[in-house]
């Protein structure tokens, strides 16, 4: 099957590879950018072809590197992050950004919402800590279905649970 890895920095050998491939010429190269809370994301992708055997993964044709750069409009500083991949896969550039983006979906939509609203990450139950998250997961896909700001909604709910019970209530 195709497969898309990230490398993660306990992949020494591959991440020194990586740095050492990028300093030539890519072969595609696409350029995306977002504006979301208040910052400009600049997403480079760049794609190397891969010569046959140079690692132990099967089947490897491409490199990728991700570089993401976010400018925040408030504070005028830019962050920088490189990330880099291998694949199978001989898509352009765009697709395979496409596919790097889609990876952050469920991310932006579950986890993400999950951790600043609900504070999962640092909650400290242990105790019906499944029966949490089930309950976590249902009010942020119900919120979301309802196309109603997830943060602010929960806000409001906790001060007047009746404007929440209001939504529940069958029309």
């Amino acid at each position: 099957g195709s497969y898309y890895l990230t490398l993660k920095e306990n992949q020494s050998d591959l991440l020194e590879w990586s740095y050492f491939v990028s300093q030539y010429m890519p072969l595609d190269t696409v350029i995306y950018d977002e504006v979301k809370c208040g910052e400009v994301w600049t997403h480079t992708l760049e794609v190397w072809d891969v010569p046959e055997q140079t690692t132990d993964f099967p089947d490897l044709k491409r490199f990728v590197r991700i570089k993401r750069e976010v400018f925040n409009k408030r504070s005028r500083e830019t962050k920088t992050g490189i990330a880099f991949a291998l694949t199978n896969m001989t898509l352009p550039a765009a697709e395979l950004l496409r596919i790097d983006r889609s990876r952050w979906a469920i991310e932006n939509t579950s986890h993400h919402t999950r951790d600043t609203v609900f504070s999962e990450d640092t909650s400290r139950s242990r105790l019906a800590a499944q029966a949490l998250s089930v309950f976590r997961n249902t009010i942020n896909g119900f919120l979301q279905h309802l196309d109603v700001p997830v943060l602010r909604s929960v806000r409001s709910f906790s001060a007047r649970p009746i404007k929440l019970l209001r939504l529940l209530k069958p029309k």
